[in-house]
């Protein structure tokens, strides 16, 4: 069977024992070199334990100067953690919000033997020509380590593209919108809540069932910065008529539910204690199988239902590169007649000359963003 093998296995806390432990349960006794061995590592690790405390005792330290380039700490064994962004930064820029800064505040707490962890954060993002902040935030939690069990919840205002996979980066966008006038980014508001369940189902089967609730609105231009004095208007903000900046569609409410399962078959795993460490299988191709269902609550025609497949397969091949394949399948399995341009299926397309490495094969170099959705 080659699906979900544990290689190896280390008991739990099988590192703590003590010599009078080792000595009554060791087949074999331990050579002299073994022994000195075993001896430098412990001096070792506990002389970079020394530096690493020193370290982070003294990156602990707050100062004047953290207000405004940014502050993390950390405490005691990495337990606990909190940081927050740099209020100097280089600015974001598009012709929906004009100049925009984004900040973040997060907290975790990451007990590593009990396998405990909670993270926190909130992002603030404030555009200045349109004179909006926009703050979303988030609470994670795992419930069952062994089971890969957690919750995350989300939820604020969020300025979104039409494409959530979001093709277009801010800076890319914001370079091509300042320096050519071409703002291909668009974008419309959302004030929303979810909360999403993951766990492990089996060796090689993983899951996930996310609700939501959305409100959605459409937004316009409130810049037209030009700082190279090109002869050329900036195009509105709508995805289906760039020469008129009426609104995109009306005000609306949604309803969503969302099944995830995941499927990597043939993975080897090593067991250390509760600690897993996955061994991946390139034989066997990845799975992704989601199932959307979507219904207004002010308009029963905004209802749809979606399912779609993802395969995807990559394999190293040595010194002549990596191959990597992708095939992701999408269809509607009911849907209504007034169905919004937001709830399309949209295309990860590109019109810069930028290479877009975080997209890898899920990415078309030449397509137009909207034009086949």
């Amino acid at each position: 069977n080659d699906f979900g093998k544990t290689i190896v296995t280390f008991t739990e806390k099988s590192n703590q024992r003590d010599s009078l432990f080792w000595e009554q349960n060791r087949p074999i006794p331990l050579t002299q070199n073994e022994s000195f061995d075993y001896k430098y590592k412990d001096s070792v690790a506990v002389v970079k334990k020394f530096k690493a405390d020193s370290l982070r005792i003294k990156s602990n330290v707050f100062k004047f100067k953290n207000i405004l380039n940014g502050y993390s700490y950390k405490s005691k064994n990495n337990v606990h953690s909190f940081n927050f962004s740099d209020l100097i930064q280089i600015p974001g820029y598009n012709s929906v919000q004009g100049i925009n800064l984004k900040n973040s505040l997060n907290y975790k707490y990451n007990d590593t033997i009990n396998k405990n962890n909670f993270s926190a954060g909130v992002d603030f993002n404030y555009g200045f020509s349109e004179q909006k902040l926009r703050t979303t935030g988030f609470v994670h939690k795992t419930i069952n380590y062994d089971k890969r069990q957690s919750i995350y919840v989300l939820g604020g205002s969020k300025l979104t593209q039409y494409n959530q996979n979001d093709p277009i980066t801010d800076v890319v966008n914001a370079v091509s919108s300042l320096v050519f006038r071409k703002n291909f980014a668009k974008y419309y508001h959302k004030n929303f809540i979810s909360a999403k369940f993951n766990s492990k189902i089996t060796d090689f089967m993983s899951g996930s069932i996310t609700l939501s609730h959305e409100q959605r609105k459409a937004l316009q231009n409130h810049s037209n910065a030009n700082p190279f004095d090109i002869d050329r208007e900036y195009w509105s903000n709508n995805p289906l008529n760039r020469t008129n900046d009426a609104w995109a569609f009306e005000t609306n409410s949604i309803y969503k539910m969302r099944l995830n399962a995941f499927f990597e078959f043939g993975n080897q795993y090593i067991k250390r204690g509760r600690s897993i460490s996955k061994i991946s299988n390139t034989k066997y191709p990845t799975v992704h199988v989601t199932y959307t269902n979507a219904l207004g609550t002010n308009d029963t025609d905004y209802h749809f239902e979606t399912i779609e497949a993802q395969i995807k397969y990559s394999k190293k091949l040595a010194q002549y590169g990596n191959i990597q394949l992708q095939t992701t399948l999408t269809g509607f399995i009911n849907k209504s007649a007034d169905l919004l341009f937001i709830d399309y299926t949209h295309f990860n397309g590109n019109r810069t000359f930028v290479y877009i490495k975080n997209l890898n094969n899920n990415h078309f170099y030449l397509m137009p963003y909207y034009k086949y959705s």
